[in-house]
């Protein structure tokens, strides 16, 4: 698994996981850094696409802004994001808490994706077709079969419901 941390998660988070798992890219990680501070979401979403990285992140307007999500689509790029509300120390736990299911849904999940973890430590999948405003997003969530939000770390189906 490749990871990639954007600014929005935090470059603590990057050094921390950095410290148990060798393959962890995020913004600005060094002065010769791929993907500068800074960066626009257009910047790094098609690096970590055609990397094959997974990302983690706290800015759910990816999703919601229609270039980022349609590079979401087009680059193949697999993202996970978890709540702006936590502290570095509950997200740190947080992710840890999740590291199976990342591992599995990185190697099982086709791509493109988008999850949504709770503070709670529960994964829902986010639409990533058609407009996803804020409004639409948690109607298109609570009308998901009840068994996507119950995503189990290994025994992950691909979403067929349309």
């Amino acid at each position: 698994m490749k990871l990639f941390v954007d600014e929005d998660t935090g470059s603590s988070i990057g050094i921390a996981l950095k410290q148990v798992w060798t393959d962890v890219e995020w913004v600005g990680n060094s002065k010769h850094s791929r993907i500068k501070l800074g960066a626009k979401d257009e910047v790094w979403l098609p690096f970590v696409g055609t990397n094959g990285m997974l990302v983690l992140s706290r800015n759910i307007n990816i999703v919601e802004v229609e270039t980022q999500r349609d590079l979401v689509v087009s680059k193949k790029v697999g993202i996970v994001f978890f709540p702006q509300h936590l502290n570095k120390l509950e997200l740190l736990r947080l992710i840890l808490k999740k590291w199976d299911w990342l591992v599995s849904i990185d190697s099982i999940e086709a791509r493109p994706f988008a999850f949504l973890v709770s503070a709670f430590g529960r994964p829902t999948r986010l639409p990533l077709e058609g407009s996803v405003s804020r409004l639409s997003r948690r109607r298109k969530i609570a009308s998901l079969p009840s068994s996507v939000p119950a995503v189990k770390a290994m025994a992950i189906q691909p979403n067929n419901s349309g």
